[in-house]
């Protein structure tokens, strides 16, 4: 797990930010792989990422279902059920009992319940967050969007805005 923390003055925008400061120190060209959260992050900094070549994005979640989500997963970490929390989110995004089993085997379990805490944080921003047609327009990296065969179908639509707001994306 990162050092990050949860903090109250945390913004999805400053997350941008961080991935156009570490592309920025890696230098160039690279390509960007990112997944969930971490796609729709690099949307946000693509503008600004002179010197990357390619970016492959598996769903973006823009809009996810649950409003009460968060609050579920708050209450859950106010107990202190980090399992419990991270089990509301993982079903949320159409994971089976037994993937959360076979999950929860793995030696980096652990390192999964520290993030449960900042969950509800980033629901709230990404059911918050919107992208301006001008915003993609201006996005002139090639890009691949990836949609899993069974996944929930909202990370289908958001699969579907991107590619037509993209101009150089293939899916």
């Amino acid at each position: 797990a990162g050092g990050s923390t949860n903090a109250a003055s945390h913004s999805i925008e400053r997350e941008f930010d961080d991935i156009v400061a570490v592309v920025g120190h890696i230098g160039g060209p690279l390509d960007i792989l990112a997944h969930s959260y971490g796609a729709l992050c690099t949307i946000g900094a693509a503008p600004r990422l002179a010197k990357v070549d390619r970016i492959v994005l598996y769903e973006p979640p823009l809009n996810p279902p649950g409003s009460d989500i968060p609050d579920r997963i708050d209450q859950c970490v106010a107990k202190g059920d980090l399992e419990g929390g991270l089990r509301i989110f993982l079903t949320q995004v159409g994971v089976t009992e037994a993937e959360f089993e076979r999950l929860r085997a793995l030696p980096n379990w652990p390192e999964r319940l520290t993030i449960v805490p900042s969950i509800p944080r980033e629901f709230r921003a990404v059911r918050a967050l919107t992208f301006a047609p001008e915003h993609l327009g201006r996005i002139s990296t090639r890009i691949l969007l990836l949609l899993g065969s069974d996944s929930p179908p909202y990370f289908g639509e958001a699969i579907e805005l991107f590619a037509r707001g993209l101009p150089n994306a293939d899916v």
